[in-house]
């Protein structure tokens, strides 16, 4: 789907600063604006949906209290003026990772990842199969590459991360960096992102580019042992979204960010997401459309 297809986004609001003409975003779009009843299907992974009372289902498995944390956290981080525009470094991500991490079952580890964890150097599958152009773009941000069963290795001289496959474990990421190499890198992605999106000002389509890239990195990187996911697929995504002039999106898939698809594909794939939560706001608040074909 190319983005010049793209019609469903907001032209204008209930809020006179938010009115804006065509060609261009939102200054924000507050999750307020999507009914309170339906902001579980931006923290449930879509295949589960169809399900009946989908929304308490983490509760109903290992992660009791799931929800009532999400709803806070979403009403905290995607409802609060003070929040949404917040520019981003490992303080406030740690912030807001123990806010989702914290009173919640089903995390066994909630501390830092490294090589030296302690319970072991940190690594998780990608559950997807990357193909060549996702192994490319990982090599060129500085991951490096292995496939041991097909005798295939792509080096990056000093890599913090490496995407491998084994014949037993199957394709995983392994984190190169100590816990305490954590926040510096992580500051580096931060900075990386508001460099890009201040050079995309006024480019809805490479602030999208800048957001995905940024969620990706996030992902494989795995600051964390544990709730990754939740934080950075769930929230991350859906507040750096909003904050800049996106409607929320409802991800095919959060594993999308773990390394196996490409730039163009998770640009894909959060911009078709945006559709449904368009159709709720617009039947919640008659709001109009909006061309970010520019």
């Amino acid at each position: 789907m190319s983005f010049t297809d793209f019609s469903d986004v907001v032209s204008h609001s209930v809020s006179g600063d938010l009115l804006l003409g065509s060609g261009m975003k939102l200054t924000t779009v507050p999750i307020d604006l999507l009914p309170k009843t339906s902001w579980w299907k931006l923290f449930i992974d879509k295949k589960h949906h169809k399900n009946a009372n989908a929304c308490l289902l983490f509760d109903r498995q290992q992660s009791k209290g799931f929800h009532a944390v999400m709803m806070r956290v979403f009403k905290v981080e995607l409802g609060s003026c003070m929040a949404l525009g917040e520019r981003l470094n490992y303080a406030a991500y740690h912030r807001i990772y123990l806010a989702v991490s914290t009173d919640v079952g089903g995390i066994a580890n909630r501390g830092p990842s490294g090589t030296d964890a302690p319970n072991g150097a940190t690594h998780f599958p990608t559950d997807l199969i990357p193909g060549q152009g996702a192994i490319n773009e990982l090599v060129q941000e500085g991951v490096s590459y292995w496939n041991i069963p097909a005798n295939q290795e792509r080096k990056v001289p000093n890599a913090k991360v490496s995407l491998m496959v084994t014949g037993m474990s199957g394709w995983r990421i392994y984190v190169g960096y100590k816990m305490a190499e954590g926040p510096a890198l992580a500051d580096q992605l931060f900075d990386r992102y508001y460099n890009e999106m201040a050079l995309a000002a006024g480019n809805a389509r490479q602030q999208l580019f800048a957001i995905v890239r940024l969620i990706r990195a996030l992902h494989v990187y795995h600051f964390f042992q544990d709730a990754n996911g939740r934080l950075n697929t769930m929230v991350i995504l859906n507040k750096l979204l909003t904050e800049n002039g996106f409607p929320p999106s409802i991800v095919s898939n959060p594993a999308i960010f773990g390394g196996g698809r490409t730039l163009q594909q998770l640009f894909d794939d959060v911009h078709d997401g945006m559709r449904p939560v368009l159709r709720e706001m617009e039947a919640q608040l008659r709001l109009g459309y909006l061309d970010l074909a520019t």
